[in-house]
């Protein structure tokens, strides 16, 4: 099984990346599958990061092994990923055999407030506001990525071809 995570600032893409990774695999008959990795270990109020990292493992793990019972051969995640740890939760999910490969979405600060501000509300808006310049800051010194790919003021289905194109070719 070759996975992927796309990693990156708030508002970079990364889900909608994702998304559209999964359906150009489809169009070329892979059996494919996304996940946006928040959605596995949203849990709230909040958790410390090792609690976290270990839910993430244990819950990534079945749905990587639900994924290959029915025959899926890529799967595309998306999460920022702050750390190395964060990779390690990634990494101890997939079983042996698995190959990984990390690409951080790259956007500009003005294409990326202008996403922000179109898909958050209220409270969430407010707190997304709160930990964007953060989280951008850790991204990127975490250096956790094998690729970098530009998803700025571009369009989605071309990122997303970018991106299979350095993922496929660096497990070749």
């Amino acid at each position: 099984m070759l996975t992927v995570v796309l990693t990156g600032r708030l508002g970079s893409g990364k889900t909608a990346v994702a998304a559209q990774v999964q359906h150009q695999l489809e169009a070329r008959g892979l059996r494919s599958a996304a996940v946006d990795l928040d959605w596995l270990c949203w849990v709230g109020p909040d958790l410390d990061d090792d609690t976290l990292s270990a839910l993430l493992t244990r819950n990534l793990r079945a749905v990587v092994a639900g994924f290959a019972e029915v025959g899926v051969t890529h799967v595309v995640m998306a999460r920022a990923l702050l750390s190395s740890a964060d990779r390690g939760a990634v990494e101890a999910a997939l079983p042996a055999g698995c190959e990984l490969a990390v690409v951080r979405l790259e956007a500009d600060a003005t294409t990326v407030g202008r996403r922000l501000d179109r898909r958050d509300q209220g409270a969430e808006q407010v707190h997304v506001a709160t930990i964007a310049d953060e989280i951008s800051r850790l991204v990127e010194s975490a250096g956790v990525e094998d690729h970098v790919v530009d998803n700025g003021a571009r369009p989605i289905a071309a990122t997303a071809t970018d991106v299979i194109a350095v993922w496929l070719e660096s497990s070749a």
